[in-house]
């Protein structure tokens, strides 16, 4: 049983991909394809590359004399269209709070609404022959700007702008398969892993850092409360004679033995009261805290 292989069917966003990523400043310019004229390329929305007028009610178009000055516009276009689809292509590097993602596309179908295109349907013959009707969005006035945003509508209510992305790796937009993907090609994506692997020692080995000054914190923590707890269970088992309590009596009262015994019976009492010797501990000055966990 013989399989037939079906051709497959073209990304309706490889035109503006390829839009993006053409480098118009040099000669010849990466990004066309071989053989292939900028020109060309420029019409494939089936609209020279210089300002058009139309009539709405018959539908005839009349160019305009050819545009010496069409490069420099197809810069300005592609600067202006780079500039209105990076927060939307590169929405994973740009924070959340700095450009919400809502607001970027707000954004962008604000200024497609102020074009104030016009819907029109034009019938035409399909490749078997048979009667279409197409849909366009026309302006009486248009040139190759409103061409390409007119276009850009349609691949945002086809839902197909939404797989734009902008590499972070090369700096190239491309067409993403799954709306997970980030990056263009596996190339891309091992060296970021590469970049991100080193940064993930630098962040292990200062998270153990953080994490062993933070034991050693808790563990002279609990030591000075131990140590606390059993102070006062020993002076409070003994008379004020003793040489082991008389002088930390003497220190705590710095210089008065009584006044520091004072401060012994009231921790004993807060303790007995049913207050946690964390509590009584922390309210302890630092001096204290310090000499208890020594």
């Amino acid at each position: 049983m013989s399989v037939t292989s079906k051709k497959r069917k073209e990304d309706p966003l490889t035109l503006y991909v390829d839009f993006l990523n053409i480098d118009l400043s040099s000669d010849p310019r990466p990004g066309l394809r071989k053989g292939q004229k900028l020109k060309d390329f420029l019409n494939q929305f089936e609209c020279e590359p210089v300002s058009c007028k139309i009539n709405l009610s018959t539908g005839k178009v009349t160019p305009a004399p050819p545009n010496p000055n069409w490069l420099e516009e197809a810069k300005e276009l592609q600067g202006e269209m780079r500039n209105d689809l990076f927060p939307i292509a590169a929405r994973k590097d740009i924070p959340e709070k700095l450009f919400p993602l809502l607001e970027r596309w707000v954004y962008l179908t604000e200024k497609l609404n102020e074009m104030s295109f016009i819907r029109r349907w034009t019938p035409y013959w399909n490749k078997k022959g048979r009667m279409m009707i197409r849909g366009w969005n026309f302006k009486p006035d248009y040139n190759q700007r409103d061409v390409w945003y007119w276009g850009l509508a349609e691949r945002l209510e086809d839902g197909d702008l939404e797989r734009l992305r902008l590499c972070p790796i090369c700096g190239k937009y491309f067409s993403a398969r799954d709306i997970r993907q980030r990056f263009c090609r596996t190339q891309c994506k091992k060296e970021f892993d590469n970049k991100d692997a080193r940064f993930r020692v630098k962040r292990y080995r200062a998270k153990q850092k953080r994490d062993s000054k933070k034991e050693d914190r808790n563990r002279r923590y609990e030591q000075g409360v131990n140590g606390f707890c059993e102070f006062v269970r020993l002076a409070m088992s003994h008379s004020q004679d003793t040489k082991d309590v008389g002088p930390m009596a003497l220190r705590l009262g710095q210089g008065d033995a009584i006044k520091g015994w004072r401060m012994i019976k009231q921790w004993h009492s807060k303790l007995k009261n049913g207050e946690s010797s964390h509590q009584v501990f922390n309210d302890l000055s630092k001096e204290n805290k310090d000499y208890f966990s020594e």
